[in-house]
C-alpha cells in the first residue's frame, strides 16, 4: 500500500492551516471548536498508532476531550458539529484505506479487518464528541496526571515523580486520565476512561476488587493536591459500553472500601504465598488456560479456607 505524500500526524499533532488567535485567557472558544475538529480528524491514525488500536481514548483523545470542555456554550455545541464535518474527509477515509504510517508498520494481515477496524474507531470518536458538551459542570484541568512514575512528555506537566502517600502509609503510583474541576464548588473529579463494556452496576464501588481506579486515584489525588475530590468515575466510551459513565462519589464509605482493598493486599504480601484462586467462570475467559489446565478452578477451591479468607471478603464487597 501506498504511503501518503505528506504524513497525516507529525510530533502527535495534526498538520492544518488552521492558525488559532488566542487572548488573555487561552484558546479564543470559537478556534477551540476548529482545532478539536482537526485533531478528531487525526485521531484515526493517532488511536492506530499504538499496538492496542482499540485504545480510543490515547492521550490525543484525552486532551481533545478537554478543548470540548472548555469555551462558551455555543462553542461546546459547534465541537460536534464540526467534528462531523471534520470526520468523513480525507484524514479519515485515507486512513480507513490503510495509507498511513501505522498501516505501513503494522502490516494488517487482512485489509478489511483493518478497514472495518478504522471505521469502527471513527463511529465511535463522532458519538463520543457528540456527547462531550452535555457535562456542562466540570472544567478538564488535567490529563495523564502521573504520580511516582518516570517522567514522560505525554504526560500532564503537574505530574509528581513521588508516589501519593494514602492514609500515611500506602504508597500508590499511577497515571490518572482526566481530573476536572467544578468551578462552583472548587471539588475535582478522576475519570478513567474504559474501552470495554460496561460491567459494573448502581451499587458498583470496588467491584470485589476488580475497579479500583475511581476511589484510590481519588484518595492518591487528595493526596497529591490537598484538594477535595467529590467522585471519581468511569467513563466507557465507546459503542461496546454504550458511552455511560459510572460515578463513585468518594464518601466516608467509598473511601472506606478504599483503605480495605489496600489493607488486604498489604496483608497478602506481606503473609505470602499469593496462590491462584480464580473466580467462579474466571477461566473461562483467560488466555492462559493452556498452562494452568481446565481444572484449576475447582482444584484450588480445595485449598483450606482460612488461607483465602480475605481474598474471599475482597470479592464480597460491592
Amino acid at each position: 500500500m501506498d504511503a501518503p505524500s505528506e504524513p497525516l500526524v507529525q510530533g502527535g499533532r495534526t498538520d492544518h492551516p488552521i492558525r488559532c488567535r488566542t487572548e488573555r485567557t487561552g484558546v479564543a472558544p470559537v478556534a477551540r471548536a476548529a482545532v478539536l475538529a482537526d485533531r478528531v480528524a487525526a485521531l484515526c491514525v493517532v488511536s492506530v498508532s499504538v499496538p492496542a488500536c482499540s485504545d480510543l481514548p490515547s492521550v490525543a483523545a484525552r486532551r481533545a476531550s478537554a478543548i470540548a470542555a472548555h469555551g462558551s456554550p455555543d462553542a461546546r455545541q459547534s465541537v460536534s458539529r464540526d467534528a462531523d464535518a471534520v470526520l468523513p474527509d480525507a484524514p479519515a477515509q485515507r486512513a480507513a484505506a490503510g495509507h498511513c504510517r501505522a498501516a505501513e508498520r503494522l502490516a494488517p494481515a487482512i485489509d478489511r479487518v483493518w478497514v472495518d477496524e478504522i471505521a469502527s474507531i471513527r463511529r465511535d470518536l463522532l458519538l463520543w464528541v457528540e456527547r462531550l458538551p452535555d457535562d456542562v459542570d466540570w472544567v478538564p484541568e488535567r490529563f495523564e496526571l502521573a504520580f511516582g512514575l518516570p517522567a514522560d512528555e505525554a504526560r500532564d506537566p503537574a505530574s509528581v515523580s513521588a508516589p501519593a502517600v494514602v492514609a500515611d502509609r500506602f504508597k500508590l503510583r499511577g497515571s490518572i486520565d482526566l481530573v476536572e474541576r467544578n468551578p462552583r464548588t472548587n471539588a475535582l473529579r478522576v475519570t478513567d476512561h474504559k474501552t470495554g463494556k460496561n460491567r459494573v452496576n448502581r451499587a458498583t464501588v470496588v467491584h470485589g476488587g476488580q475497579v479500583l481506579q475511581p476511589v484510590l486515584y481519588g484518595l492518591a489525588l487528595e493526596a497529591i493536591t490537598g484538594d477535595v475530590v467529590y467522585e471519581g468515575r468511569l467513563w466507557y466510551c465507546t459503542t461496546v459500553g454504550n458511552f455511560q459513565p459510572h460515578a463513585i462519589p468518594l464518601s466516608d464509605t467509598s473511601r472506606r472500601a478504599g483503605l480495605e482493598v489496600l489493607e488486604i493486599i498489604d496483608r497478602a504480601i506481606e503473609r505470602g504465598p499469593l496462590a491462584a484462586r480464580p473466580a467462579r467462570d474466571a477461566c473461562r475467559w483467560c488466555d492462559f488456560v493452556p498452562v494452568c489446565g481446565r481444572e484449576e478452578e475447582a482444584r484450588t477451591a480445595r485449598k483450606p479456607a482460612g488461607e483465602v479468607a480475605d481474598l474471599e471478603t475482597l470479592r464480597r464487597m460491592p
